[in-house]
């Protein structure tokens, strides 16, 4: 069995300024996360209080 990414995502954008990757996917776990620059995804709830620094 294969799994094909785009079987995956609900859909995706690029925000240009962040960097950021936002996707949603038909996951109950994370419907709705942030791929950051250093890769790490993140749910959009926590992204507003994410630091990347640390």
């Amino acid at each position: 069995m294969s799994i094909i990414v785009s079987d995956l995502l609900i859909w995706r954008i690029y925000d240009d300024e962040k960097g950021f990757w936002y996707i949603e996917t038909p996951s109950r776990v994370l419907p709705r996360a942030a791929i950051l620059q250093s890769g790490e995804i993140v749910r959009i709830d926590e992204l507003e209080n994410y630091d990347e620094t640390a």
